[in-house]
């Protein structure tokens, strides 16, 4: 039996620079000179210590077509935070002797926090995401009916992966360079459970396309595999 986890926290420490301090604190004796009143700014409680990362193990798995059971879990957690305060005044002081001073404060705090959280369990013969498929034909993609084996995870063990109906391939990027598909590592899915995020990590211009703009795009390939045996 296999088992195998993942588990990513990104978090920012937030807090307050000195400057900020220092305006802040020039801010409260102007109003209470003006006002004879004390004043508090209440600010929002800060993160002390970043979020711990864990990763379990991972087992040797034997080359095995199956087990006959399997479990996936797929956890996704996203916590967003964002607070803005503006101030903003302006005054004339007057002074004994007839004179005037103009004065303006303006202060601006802004705080954003993100925390995100991914957890994936994948025991036994869990399911594999299906790996991205391009439609280079009218209509919709289809499955042929027939499959073949194929190492989707990566890992040595076989899975059976459908041949697909003409007109259709598997989006695939040749990460080794030997001109040829040799597992699911080198398609978009099965390896993390999104293929989509995957893809949109070679977006490197960040306009939402893959096109010739970004690196990757003349690696990308449309692999065809039919139950002859041809390959392309």
């Amino acid at each position: 039996m296999g088992l195998k986890g993942q588990a990513k926290t990104n978090q920012q420490v937030w807090e307050l620079s000195e400057k900020d301090k220092q305006k802040i604190l020039i801010l409260m004796k102007m109003l209470k000179a003006l006002t004879g009143k004390d004043f508090k700014i209440h600010l929002p409680e800060l993160l002390k210590e970043p979020t711990k990362v864990v990763v379990t193990s991972e087992e040797n798995e034997p080359s095995i077509s199956g087990l006959g059971w399997g479990i996936s879990v797929d956890l996704h957690e996203l916590y967003y935070e964002y607070e803005k305060m503006l101030f903003s005044a302006q005054g004339t002081l007057r002074t004994a002797d007839g004179g005037e001073i103009n004065f303006q404060v303006e202060l601006k705090l802004e705080r954003e926090y993100r925390e995100e959280t991914r957890f994936i369990l994948q025991m036994g013969d869990a399911p594999l995401t299906d790996p991205l498929v391009i439609n280079f034909r009218n209509g919709d993609a289809g499955l042929s009916g027939l499959s073949h084996p194929f190492d989707l995870s990566g890992e040595g063990r076989l899975q059976y992966l459908p041949y697909l109906s003409p007109g259709s391939g598997y989006l695939a990027i040749d990460r080794d360079g030997d001109g040829s598909i040799n597992n699911g590592l080198e398609l978009f899915g099965p390896a993390t459970g999104n293929g989509f995020a995957e893809l949109a990590a070679f977006d490197q211009d960040r306009n939402g396309w893959i096109d010739e703009g970004d690196s990757v795009f003349d690696h990308l390939k449309i692999w065809i595999k039919t139950a002859e045996g041809d390959e392309q």
